[in-house]
């Protein structure tokens, strides 16, 4: 069963109005003007057109571009293969566009411009019927679904005529050179399957004898008409152009001014914006070579419309984008500055904050006391530096700055202190590095007995101590424990565990390790000396089983000494002879114990 739809549209080149549909609304565009592949369908759906039984391309006749098609009023035609495209009538709330040039050899039979057949009934037919009808459209669906022709349609002369049907909707309306001749509703819908032609039926009965150019079908309603009122329109008077319609176009406020951009549009070399103060309007104009462009001299407070339209060297493109707009505004009052860490001098503090884009000035505020409201305030200008005099020594003060320009003043910053001193400057900063200049600093204390005292935990990622007085542990005042570290270093970690002694690693003296605790050394692991290990203790006789702390001296890589090689205490009985212990009558030789 055929159904049958109107909702294609074959539309003419487009003319300097420009008709704001987009590209993608194009179903079928012909040009005809001799260049690439006769008969290329430019549009995105690039249609496969054949020109059958000699239809040609003729310099003799073109309405754009020095070429147009040529049908030999015999039996040539074109063609192209069926598609939903051409599904024009099978939808009663789209839209459809038809248009195309025609120039008429002889004058005074049918000559058929465009149809689909599919066969002796189901097909529709665009056709010039003579002086009885003029120019019809024909739809049959197993009967007559859609006829409809005007007065005043008929060509009459060998002249160049723009012929356009516009469907909107369920109305129809025919057009001759933008002049409605007829129109009609119909809710009827249909699709038809098979091919479409051009100049002839399917097959090359009822040609036309003559040329066709420019030739268009527009999902859309290309010309902005309503086929139940009486208005027409102007037809195109340049040549359809196959750029494409301008995407994502965007407008942004600034003062006085829009900042525009949009997508690329392929082949471009150029675009041409339009705008004005009521939409759809074009009063003011300008061209640019890339995709952004920005619209200086506006009034702020006032909302502009823009439009882009892309051009290449032959012709001006014919899909403007869609419709942008913004109102350009006034500026605020600037943003608030960032003051940085003060340096304090004496009776003096110098400061310094960063430079903020839209400022004209700063004004640097301050007060003794710190309850958010400033008694003093000096205008520095456009500086961004400035440094404070007259201040008390020894007394803190309380500092902001904030920035200002015609729209007023902004916030204030960050607020920062400093005191004076007549010893000089107390803190300074040197890049991300500050420093204290004088006295302690207290952490959780506000009676630092040392440069840095800190009531509390550290968490580092790393101490570096560089001193020959080392590290001194303490609790409170008292010192519990001390590491040392002189002209060595250490690859690993020390854990340290206070049980009321100190550890100290190369310390001056001949020890390399000295322990010097009444609490036991446990190794749970490896312990490789190079040097001299020395135990301060006693070696009781016999030794305990859990307890071995002898006094003397065990030497490893020393001429004086035989070589140790192990050292191993096991529970029981033992004892020490000459160059070797005995414990359960296991013996560890080659060492030596000299008393102190």
């Amino acid at each position: 069963m055929k159904k049958c739809f109107f909702t294609v549209v074959i539309c003419l080149f487009l003319t300097n109005i420009l008709y704001a549909i987009p590209n993608n609304e194009i179903k079928l565009l012909i040009h005809a003007d001799g260049t690439g592949t006769p008969f290329d369908d430019t549009s995105q759906s690039n249609h496969n057109i054949t020109p059958n039984n000699g239809v040609t391309e003729s310099t003799i006749q073109s309405k754009f571009g020095g070429c147009s098609g040529y049908f030999d009023g015999i039996n040539g035609y074109l063609s192209a293969p069926d598609s939903a495209d051409w599904d024009f009538f099978g939808n009663n709330s789209d839209n459809w566009t038809i248009g195309f040039f025609v120039r008429r050899n002889i004058v005074g039979s049918d000559g058929f411009y465009m149809g689909q057949y599919t066969d002796s009934n189901h097909y529709w037919r665009l056709f010039d019927n003579g002086p009885a009808e003029g120019l019809k459209l024909y739809i049959y669906n197993n009967s007559v679904t859609l006829e409809l022709f005007g007065s005043g349609g008929y060509i009459n002369n060998t002249v160049w005529h723009h012929i356009a049907i516009c469907k909107v909707a369920n109305k129809y309306g025919l057009y001759v050179d933008g002049v409605k001749i007829g129109n009609t509703t119909n809710s009827n819908t249909c699709t038809f399957s098979g091919t479409l032609t051009l100049g002839a039926v399917n097959g090359g009965a009822y040609t036309l004898d003559g040329n066709m150019d420019e030739i268009c079908v527009s999902n859309s309603n290309l010309f902005g008409v309503d086929p139940a009122s009486g208005n027409g329109f102007t037809p195109p008077a340049q040549p359809f152009d196959s750029l494409i319609q301008p995407q994502n176009p965007s407008a942004t406020a600034g003062t006085a001014q829009i900042i525009l951009n949009w997508d690329d549009v392929p082949g471009a070399t150029g675009y041409t914006v339009k705008y004005d103060t009521v939409s759809g309007g074009s009063a003011y104009s300008t061209t640019v070579t890339n995709s952004d462009a920005i619209i200086t001299g506006l009034t702020n407070g006032t909302l502009y419309y823009f439009r882009i339209i892309p051009f290449d060297n032959i012709s001006t493109g014919n899909f403007p984008s869609s419709e942008v707009s913004a109102t350009p505004t006034l500026p605020g009052p600037p943003v608030a500055p960032v003051l940085n860490l003060p340096s304090a001098g004496n009776t003096s503090v110098t400061l310094s904050w960063n430079a903020v884009s839209t400022a004209s000035g700063y004004k640097l505020k301050w007060d003794a006391t710190n309850n958010g409201v400033y008694d003093n305030t000096q205008d520095v200008g456009n500086q961004t530096s400035f440094t404070v005099s007259g201040l008390n020594n020894d007394t803190t003060y309380f500092f902001v700055v904030s920035a200002y320009n015609a729209m007023g003043d902004g916030n204030n910053s960050n607020m920062v202190s400093a005191a004076p001193t007549a010893g000089g400057t107390l803190w300074s900063q040197n890049g991300n590095n500050i420093y204290y200049s004088l006295g302690n600093v207290g952490i959780g204390t506000n009676v630092p007995l040392t440069p840095l005292d800190v009531n509390g935990m550290i968490t580092a990622n790393g101490i570096t101590v560089d001193s020959t007085s080392g590290m001194t542990i303490k609790t409170g005042s008292t010192e519990i424990g001390k590491v040392n570290f002189s002209d060595s270093e250490v690859s690993g970690y020390i854990e340290y565990n206070h049980a009321s002694n100190n550890m100290s690693l190369g310390t001056s003296g001949v020890n390399a390790v000295e322990v010097n605790s009444s609490q036991d050394v446990n190794f749970t692991g490896n312990v490789n000396i190079s040097g001299n290990l020395t135990v301060d203790g006693i070696f009781p006789s016999p030794p305990t089983p859990t307890l071995f702390v002898p006094k003397g001296y065990i030497r490893g890589a020393n001429p004086k000494y035989h070589s140790l090689t192990a050292i191993k205490i096991t529970p029981g009985n033992g004892e020490c002879n000459g160059n070797y212990f005995e414990f359960d009558n296991e013996i560890y030789y080659q060492i030596t114990f000299t008393h102190m």
